[in-house]
């Protein structure tokens, strides 16, 4: 090493050390506004997810903890095989899967209450860049939902590349 380096201070890791998260900011945004501006672009914000043999308080734990309200179920390889949202653990889903099972809530697991792949709906990319917040709020109302996927294709498939909340967008909206 040459003479004009020198050595940086070293510290211990103090106990209760948590980690850094990235942040998407929230601007405020009009129904005419590109609908980009109030997607949650995966491309700058880690999704979060969970495996789905974990059970439906860790899940929710994780929902608080990250102050979202939906996860991506996973498998091992990191491929998503449904979704879980906050509205499935607290509503009607969970306390149906329990009078059907007889089970407690403690040994309900993911799998049992998530919404699997195959009953996922998702706007494209491409359609998405053509549309405005309004357009946004006005298919989510339709089909009544909280959220929405965001899909595109690139050269190894079809990805998840965003997310749209209804309550994001709300926050969001200046009226």
């Amino acid at each position: 090493m040459g003479d004009n380096y020198k050595n940086i201070d070293i510290v211990a890791l103090p106990e209760n050390t948590g980690f850094c998260y990235p942040s998407q900011k929230l601007p405020v945004v009009t129904k005419e506004q590109s609908a980009i501006t109030v997607m949650t672009d995966l491309c700058k914000v880690s999704s979060i997810t969970v495996l789905p043999e974990a059970s439906v308080d860790v899940a929710n734990h994780r929902m608080i903890q990250k102050g979202i309200s939906l996860l991506f179920v996973v498998d091992l390889q990191c491929c998503v095989i449904g979704l879980i949202t906050a509205r499935d653990i607290l509503g009607k889903k969970t306390q149906q899967f329990l009078q059907e099972t007889q089970l407690t809530p403690s040994e309900m697991c993911v799998i049992d209450i998530m919404t699997p792949l195959e009953d996922i709906e998702a706007l494209t990319m491409k359609g998405v860049e053509k549309a405005c917040v309004g357009d946004i709020l006005c298919t989510l109302n339709n089909i009544n939902r909280r959220h929405m996927l965001v899909i595109e294709e690139d050269n190894e498939g079809y990805r998840i590349r965003g997310i749209f909340s209804r309550t994001q967008i709300e926050k969001q909206l200046d009226e």
